[in-house]
């Protein structure tokens, strides 16, 4: 109902913003160059710290070298990692930061991170291949379950990993997996999971391209059933507490649709 300008960061795009449980804030911003639309990029990204709600930010890349930031997640001891094509772990709140990619194949970006329940972290790089931490980043394991286009967790701490034509589903932390593709066809990428408050599943996929589709599971994943946006590309799914769920949808020219019925009818 009331939005108020905070006092920064100035000069650039905010890209990303994000809360520890602290209530401190964490920002991403890319400098914009350029005097017009033709000539219009953006420079690397920078990361900014605010904890007096947004009254004064402090800039964080004391060993940050990246170049987009796609992503800040925050374990339960207060540690940030930030998947930026390598990655970067930071254990005081982002005064300073070290690469942590032992054992990680330097051929590959990384642009996904999780958190499991009991603290491990699994990442994926770009070309399809999961990995696994159990000491907070200092050593990586590879995961050999097949090709991986997503990783997620739900809110009961199950992992659910997207690959070609199927879901993987762990309930243990990511020491097993079990495939699922009961309902999902064969040639579609798995790009995403999200899950609403009462535990049914959405998995958005792909064929490439602008080519995708919805997918839903109410009984954790074991079936899953076509629910609508066919033939679109479905860059983001948020579901909120009453049900309603927000998809952005398209390439070229993105829009928003909305569905009160879980998934059944979408309204642009």
């Amino acid at each position: 109902d009331f939005w108020q300008q905070t006092n920064g960061p100035t000069g650039g795009i905010i890209r990303l913003a994000r809360t520890n449980s602290q209530g401190h804030i964490f920002i991403s911003s890319s400098d914009i160059k350029g005097d017009n639309i033709s000539t219009l990029s953006f420079g690397r990204d920078k990361l900014y710290r605010s904890t007096d709600d947004g009254v004064t930010w402090v800039l964080l890349n004391n060993g940050l070298e990246i170049q987009y930031i796609n992503q800040i997640v925050f374990n339960s001891q207060g540690h940030i990692f930030i998947p930026a094509g390598d990655i970067f772990r930071s254990t005081n709140n982002g005064d300073t930061w070290i690469q942590i990619n032992n054992g990680l194949p330097s051929n590959q970006i990384f642009n996904d991170l999780i958190i499991c329940s009991n603290g491990e972290l699994l990442t994926k790089g770009v070309l399809g291949i999961m990995f696994r931490s159990t000491n907070n980043g200092d050593n990586w394991i590879q995961v050999n379950i097949g090709f991986i286009s997503s990783i997620a967790i739900s809110s009961a701490g199950e992992l659910f990993a997207g690959g070609l034509g199927q879901i993987y589903h762990s309930t243990d932390n990511g020491n097993s997996w079990f495939a699922n593709n009961n309902g999902i066809t064969p040639s579609l990428y798995i790009l995403s999971n999200s899950f609403d408050s009462s535990g049914i599943i959405y998995g958005s996929a792909t064929s490439g391209g602008s080519s995708g589709t919805l997918y839903r599971s109410t009984n954790n994943g074991g079936i899953w059933t076509y629910v609508g946006l066919a033939n679109q590309s479905i860059n983001e799914l948020v579901i909120k507490s009453d049900g309603r769920i927000y998809a952005t949808v398209g390439v070229a020219h993105v829009y928003f649709s909305k569905s009160t019925d879980g998934g059944g009818t979408w309204s642009s």
